[in-house]
């Protein structure tokens, strides 16, 4: 099926294109004056069914969530030649672009705690509801007005995380190698996404110097971490420090971040809990008269040079890594034990009764 502007699809006319990644495209779509997000999966080889499984899994979570800043799901079809499934439109710029464009500094930053404590509440909820998202970061959240969480498709019930792979999610935003991919590792991704909203930048890389790697990149962040090599508040030079920061005391904004990205154990018992920090942080009588002075910061001293230290431009090198396949050999030596301790059982009950 060929995509295009006046296409209908379960009764929905396409509009636009509005995203697209390796695993599908997203389209805004109206049904009369109802307006919603139409996802395909991609219309490429896929032998080893990655991206019908990530279609069938955001399908799978978004038929169970129930949050007013995760997408309700309208309908789908996971037999058509281009599967898809329906489901709130996201209206708005994806927060990505908004940090790599510097127009996050177009709000105000209680407006962008605001919009941070939306995105907590829902991320709170999905973990209550059972699932794990795996894939918490700037790319997948989006809208400035009512900000949605998205891009479920690889996300998992709670009770699965022992039993899944480890190489799953944006290595960028995942925490320390060793550290499991649980609600601990959605909080972590989401730590990292709130100094991004704050300070326009990564914590721990530049598109420069970013690895490739999932396991790579997880053991740089633990290095990073233990040594104290990031972009921490209280080092950063005067101009990389955001005009509506400048009022606050970095030294005890530092102090939550480590907290947020160290060991579970020792983090924020809940997210609830490291916004109001934040907000009793950022929001204060000596940080008041800078709230109107959101000018970007700068990276470099170079002012022709565009600013690298993004989201977006890191999330371009760096993609979801899906699940891999099932190990089908494994599977088919698993149903070869099952039947050869069936075939006993079966033989001596008949052994048994022939005893007798």
């Amino acid at each position: 099926m060929q995509l295009a502007n006046g296409i209908g699809v379960s009764g929905y006319t396409l509009e636009e294109r509005i995203g697209a990644g390796a695993a599908g495209e997203v389209w805004s779509a109206h049904l009369g004056e109802q307006r919603v997000a139409v996802k395909f999966m991609n219309n490429v080889p896929d032998p080893d069914g990655k991206y019908a499984r990530s279609l069938q899994a955001e399908v799978h979570a978004l038929s169970q969530l129930q949050h007013p800043n995760v997408p309700r799901l309208f309908d789908y079809d996971l037999q058509t030649e281009r599967r898809y499934l329906v489901m709130t439109l996201a209206e708005g710029m994806g927060w990505d672009v908004l940090i790599a464009s510097g127009a996050v500094f177009s709000l105000r930053l209680d407006a962008r705690l605001k919009l941070l404590g939306e995105i907590a509440a829902a991320l709170t909820g999905v973990h209550a509801q059972g699932f794990i998202h795996r894939d918490v970061k700037p790319g997948n959240i989006r809208g400035t007005r009512v900000p949605y969480l998205l891009d479920f498709g690889v996300s998992i019930q709670r009770q699965a995380v022992d039993s899944t792979s480890s190489q799953v999610g944006t290595g960028l935003y995942m925490p320390p190698l060793g550290d499991a991919l649980d609600e601990h590792s959605d909080t972590f991704g989401f730590a990292i996404v709130v100094y991004e909203m704050l300070f326009g930048r990564h914590p721990f890389y530049d598109p420069l110097n970013s690895p490739v790697l999932i396991d790579e990149t997880r053991r740089m962040t633990t290095l990073r971490l233990r040594q104290h090599d990031w972009h921490a508040p209280t080092r950063l030079r005067p101009a990389e420090v955001p005009g509506d920061l400048r009022g606050v005391d970095m030294g005890r904004l530092e102090a939550m971040f480590v907290r947020a990205f160290g060991p579970p154990q020792s983090r924020w018992p809940d997210l609830d809990t490291f916004m109001n920090a934040l907000g009793d942080t950022l929001l204060t009588t000596a940080n008041q008269p800078y709230l109107d002075q959101a000018q970007s910061p700068r990276f470099n001293d170079d002012p022709t040079r565009p600013p690298l230290d993004t989201a977006h431009a890191l999330a371009e090198q760096q993609a979801t890594e899906h699940p891999p396949a099932p190990d089908r050999t494994r599977l088919i030596w698993g149903a070869v034990m099952l039947a050869i301790i069936l075939f006993t059982l079966v033989w001596v009950l008949v052994m048994g009764r022939g005893s007798l």
